[in-house]
């Protein structure tokens, strides 16, 4: 798990994340998925992401004001 979700960091972990080649290219894809979905929802969605993703175990610290929310969606694909 990453630090933080900030964008910096969190690409870097990703970059870095020891997958396959051909892991990382179904990564990428569902990623890019995620995205296209995430732009698609309405505003409360945010509040609902947050508490499904205390449910699952990431920590309230990571959810500080630095964050992107699509950082989080693609942390659950890994």
């Amino acid at each position: 798990m990453p630090s933080t979700l900030a964008v910096r960091s969190f690409t870097k972990w990703l970059k870095d994340f020891p997958i396959s080649e051909a892991q990382r290219a179904v990564l990428t894809t569902n990623i890019t998925k995620t995205e296209a979905w995430w732009g698609q929802q309405p505003a409360e969605s945010l509040e609902t992401i947050q508490r499904v993703a205390i449910m699952m175990g990431i920590p309230v610290s990571l959810l500080s004001k630095n964050y992107d929310v699509t950082n989080l969606l693609q942390q659950r694909s890994v």
